[in-house]
């Protein structure tokens, strides 16, 4: 090994040896507030693992630190399997941390090999046996693990696995220019894929728990109102009936007695309350024949107990009587103890007298057993198998009734163990037999927000924990919400490993297959890079890829002398022409959206040269590609000094252009104002801009753009763009749109440029055309019409006649005709051409000398009109110009005859005439 690898080694042992010792500390904090067996395994376990993290960095050292890095990776894979078997909600965690541990110590601590394949297999099968063994545990066996703080899992173990990564980047960004092939691949792997993946997972589960926990706490809250309703209308429907059977005859007459005389009256009270007892309880179905109500207790108005229907025990709630008597208001009052099976719900209402003041109350002992039945009848409102129900709590915070059966034996139990006074009070109203044990758990935070769901009645309360349910302290999700008939508060639960399993199933399942993908990838770039072992035929080749224009090809610096320093520099070469190229497309692809249809409408009216078609057609691409509610183009008129609409496209655009539409330049209008500034304007219907127009044919028309069509200092016209959205013209959309608008205007200048110059080639090739028949009649002028070529004498033509036109331009002049003699074989294909170059090259022969003859003649008349004009303005005498001169001009003009005709002075006769001397 050598020193780079011992360094990696060293500072991975010691990394991991300072998490170990922060955990450590962790979990003896925990076992020493909680006293916590599990914890104490923890605590040990971890010590243990640190000693060993600590004993690696002492090998690395040395020269065992291969041993080292087996020694350490293996105790991790052990720890990591036995802390998931005793903490839950971390095996996903610690898989990832797995991974990212063994792959650092085999990139940075071991030599590339088979030895750094096979620790990179151990990483992913440590961490696929970590999520099996918490999949087990959660669904299949039945193992009640420590549920971790949300600071373990929220921060340490997060932290702990940031802290690896940063220095595993840090390490392999070091290393990068001295480590092996097989080191780069697997690092550039690794950060290209494995940590987006496992980035988008945890991000994933995150969100994924959160919503499902928003939905389960709704799904609790719903389950929660439904169980406080039914306990409601219970405690309602018994009170009054109580509060109806308080107003009959019967017991008024009954107490109303005098003392000598209730003795005989008795019998009759008597009956009547055992048929009011073994009445159906209201809100309960059940087919049980033991009474709902245990007894009745009918007492005066002194509250002294009068009669009763239980056989046995002593009538404790002589207290509440007297509030009832003297509030002459019926209620119900919490659960009391009189025995271990004992439980009692209190309803209580006056007796009116004739004039309606109470003479006396009715108590009705209710069964409170009946309560754990009622929220029975909620149990799993979640769902079969969703293990949810209900949990009453008095004002105390005492657990008064559960959906779930509870045990017996424990005494009361408290979410907040009371004070000593209060628990004393408690005892002796009978409301608890016994003072909670010593053992009984404090959960403050549960208590607290049974307190907050009791002040806030209006709002949803949530608790997520520990909760006592009497079948063991368990971590649930529950929802509260205060009772209205009575100071009690509902809580409903289920358990969080129910309620979360779907999220955590997932994380594990694409947990699993990101491990299984890396391993495969791991060993796919490992075997990839033992095949890259020649770095200058691979340097070959990436260069001769380069050259090819494959700028995305780079070469692997494998080793540190010259090929490699070769190699570098070859990249770096590479990476600034690609960097350079992605800079100046990145440049580009901000305008290409924007510039994209101007281009097209650029490319398909390029090709079109006739104005009024080139106009028609970019009305109608410009309002059908950038969707625009009208679009219209004016042009400059003839004296220059309006424009005038000359195509339209979209909606309205026939009436316009029937209608016909003209602005003067420099009028007050949008038109006009842009035609004599030639800058763009927009116009907004919703502002006071005056140079927005309503037009009766664009109803919808919200903003209008004007550009101008110049090219350079010359103004074409106007570009008018109509659209129905308020901001559809910004800077970047204008900007773009003049561009348009001055390739629009380039393409009618070039257009009308074409134009012209057509005109004039044609005005050129008629002029040539008719000096050119000039020329050739003035040669042909006394030339024999046909000249014949006896080929061979002697022979005889044959019938067979070919005759190839002569043309000038496009005027046939003559024929070549080629007669064949008798029996000879028609021309072949090459025969016959030579023939028409023939007739080709005669036709150049005759077109030359007749310009050339038509050049001489005018060049001859040039000069001798410049010698006539040379000797006229030598001479004096008018009579020899005329007589002379001018006689021999019209001689070399070829004239029969020359007239001067001068006209006489001013107030002469306008019709004199005088006559030269007539030429010849």
């Amino acid at each position: 090994m050598n020193a780079s690898s011992k360094h990696g080694a060293l500072l991975l042992s010691i990394s991991l040896s300072v998490i170990a010792f922060v955990m450590s500390a962790y979990t003896l904090s925990q076992w020493l507030r909680f006293n916590n067996l599990t914890l104490a395994f923890l605590t040990v376990s971890l010590i243990a693992f640190w000693v060993i993290t600590l004993a690696g960095a002492i090998m690395a050292r040395g020269h065992l630190a291969d041993y080292a890095v087996w020694m350490v990776v293996l105790s991790e894979a052990g720890l990591f399997v036995w802390v998931t078997i005793l903490v839950s909600d971390v095996a996903p965690l610690l898989a990832i941390t797995q991974l990212f541990t063994t792959a650092l110590f085999a990139l940075l601590a071991l030599r590339p090999g088979r030895g750094t394949g096979i620790l990179i297999a151990i990483g992913v099968v440590a961490g696929l046996i970590l999520l099996g063994v918490d999949f087990a545990l959660d669904t299949v066996v039945t193992w009640s693990r420590l549920v971790p703080e949300p600071l373990l899992t929220r921060w340490l173990l997060p932290g702990a696995l940031v802290v690896l990564t940063l220095l595993g980047g840090v390490l392999l960004w070091v290393r990068m220019r001295i480590s092996s092939l097989t080191v780069k691949l697997l690092s550039i792997t690794a950060a290209v894929t494995i940590l987006p993946v496992f980035a988008a997972t945890t991000i994933n589960n995150t969100e994924t728990d959160r919503a499902l926990r928003a939905a389960v706490s709704l799904n609790l809250y719903t389950s929660a109102l439904k169980a406080a309703a039914s306990v409601d209308s219970f405690v309602d429907s018994n009170l009054s009936a109580v509060s109806a059977e308080a107003r009959l005859k019967v017991l008024r007459d009954f107490i109303l007695l005098p003392e000598s005389l209730r003795a005989g009256g008795e019998d009759q009270v008597l009956a009547t309350l055992a048929s009011w007892q073994r009445a159906p309880l209201s809100g309960v179905e059940t087919t049980e024949a033991r009474p709902f109500v245990r007894e009745f207790v009918v007492l005066d108005a002194e509250a002294r107990q009068l009669l009763t229907t239980r056989l046995e025990g002593q009538f404790l709630a002589f207290d509440m009587t007297r509030v009832v008597i003297q509030s002459n208001t019926s209620f119900a009052q919490g659960v009391f103890f009189e025995g271990s099976e004992a439980r009692w719900m209190y309803f209580f209402a006056p007796i009116p007298g004739e004039d309606g003041a109470p003479v006396g109350a009715l108590v009705a002992l209710v069964d409170a057993s009946w309560l754990d039945r009622l929220l029975q009848r909620n149990n799993e409102l979640l769902g079969a198998g969703s293990q949810s129900w209900a949990m009453l709590y008095d004002e105390n915070t005492l657990q008064l009734a559960s959906g779930m059966p509870l045990p017996n034996e424990g005494g009361p139990r408290f979410v907040v163990r009371p004070e000593p006074e209060t628990l004393l009070a408690l005892q002796a109203e009978g409301r608890i037999l016994a003072s909670p044990q010593a053992s009984t758990d404090d959960f403050s935070e549960l208590h607290d927000s049974l307190l907050q769901a009791r002040q806030l009645r209006s709002q949803p309360a949530y608790y997520t924990g520990s909760i006592n349910t009497g079948l063991g302290t368990g971590r649930y999700l529950a929802a509260l919400t205060p009772l209205r008939s009575l100071a009690w508060t509902l809580a409903y639960v289920q358990p969080e490993v129910i309620a979360l399993q779907a999220p955590r199933n997932q994380t594990r399942a694409v947990l699993a297959i990101t491990l299984l993908l890396t391993s495969l990838v791991a060993f796919l770039t490992w075997w990839s890079a033992r095949d890259l072992t020649r770095p200058l035929t691979q340097l070959a080749r990436v260069a001769r890829r380069v050259s090819e224009g494959d700028l995305s090809a780079r070469a692997d610096v494998t080793t540190g002398d010259e090929r490699g320093q070769l190699a570098s520099a070859f990249n770096s070469m590479t990476d600034r022409l690609q960097e350079a190229l992605h800079e100046l497309d990145q440049r580009v692809h901000s305008r290409t959206a924007q510039l994209q249809a101007t281009a097209e409408i650029s490319r398909l009216t390029a090709i079109i040269r006739d104005v009024p078609e080139l106009l028609r057609q970019t009305t109608e691409l410009i309002q059908d590609r950038f969707d625009f509610y009208h679009v219209s183009i004016y042009m400059l008129d003839a004296p220059g000094a309006g424009l005038v609409l000359r195509d339209a496209a979209g909606v309205g655009a026939e009436a316009r252009l029937a209608r016909g539409q003209s602005y003067v330049i420099g009028s007050r209008s949008l038109v006009g104002w842009v035609g004599q500034r030639r800058q763009a304007r927009i116009a907004y219907a919703d502002s006071a801009d005056a140079y927005f127009s309503a037009d009766p044919d664009l109803p919808e028309a919200k903003s209008i753009l004007a550009l101008p069509l110049a090219v350079g200092d010359r103004l074409l016209g106007v570009l008018k763009l109509f659209s129905k959205d308020d901001d559809a013209f910004r800077p970047i959309d204008q900007q773009a749109l003049q561009t348009l608008a001055d390739q629009i205007s380039v393409t009618i200048e070039n257009a009308e440029s074409f134009q012209r110059t057509q005109q004039t080639l044609v005005d050129i090739r008629d002029q040539y055309q008719r000096t050119l028949n000039q020329g050739w009649e003035a040669w042909a002028e006394g030339q024999p019409r046909e000249q014949h070529i006896d080929l061979r004498p002697g022979t005889s033509a044959g019938a067979l006649t070919i005759r190839v036109p002569v043309r000038l331009r496009d005027v046939v002049v003559g024929t070549i005709e080629l007669e064949l003699p008798d029996g000879a074989p028609p021309l072949s294909a090459q025969e016959a051409a030579a023939l028409e170059t023939a007739a080709a090259q005669l036709a150049t022969a005759l077109e030359s000398s007749a310009l050339v003859r038509e050049s001489q003649a005018r060049s001859r008349r040039e000069q001798m009109i410049i010698e006539i004009t040379d000797q006229m303005r030598s001479s004096l005498s008018p009579e020899l110009i005329l007589q002379n001169r001018i006689r021999n001009l019209g001689r070399a003009l070829g004239g029969a005859e020359v007239t001067v005709r001068l006209n006489p002075p001013t107030g002469a006769g306008a019709g004199a005439e005088n006559e030269g001397a007539d030429g010849a």
